[in-house]
């Protein structure tokens, strides 16, 4: 008896959703197969997805490029879910250093909301603040001249100047 294997076809549809999900899998194909099956796809096999990446490769990289801006909202969005948390931990930790003060050791629980503290400002520092637009340092592009000027448009320094002899010299 002879077996005739049937080689499943698949549409431009269904390779671009596995070339997105793989892209959105950072290029992992067992991941993005794991993520199909996941989702009630039958997704191809992980070499057929790791083919199609080399042999569409700007087709791909199109694909990851279209999905970046959406990938890096997504970062940005747990990274403020985390500082959200390390917030309320933080108010946590705070009470019991107070309710725990008389009894507290060395090293203990301030060093816990020290580092609860260190993640809510990383992830805002790092991740959320300059994928959401923030800024991370401010510059002034003002010479000291323009400066001097809008200060005194503000009224917060007097424009007239008077004279001032020279001052004794140092005993």
């Amino acid at each position: 008896m002879c077996f005739t294997v049937r080689r499943r076809v698949y549409t431009e549809h269904d390779q671009a959703e596995a070339l997105m999900m793989l892209a959105v899998c950072r290029g992992n194909a067992e991941e993005a197969r794991r993520r199909m099956k996941a989702r009630g796809d039958d997704p191809p096999p992980a070499s057929t997805l790791n083919m199609w990446r080399t042999a569409q490769a700007d087709r791909y990289e199109d694909i990851r490029s279209e999905i970046s801006v959406k990938i890096t909202a997504e970062v940005a969005n747990q990274a403020e879910e985390i500082m959200l948390e390390a917030g309320e931990l933080e108010r946590e930790m705070l009470a019991r250093i107070r309710e725990e003060l008389p009894n507290i050791k060395p090293g203990e629980l301030p060093g816990a909301l020290r580092n609860v503290t260190t993640t809510k400002a990383l992830n805002n520092d790092k991740i959320a603040g300059p994928i959401r637009g923030r800024p991370t340092v401010i510059t002034e592009h003002r010479d000291a001249t323009q400066i001097l000027a809008e200060l005194q448009r503000l009224g917060v320094i007097d424009s007239t100047a008077e004279e001032i002899s020279a001052l004794p010299p140092a005993a």
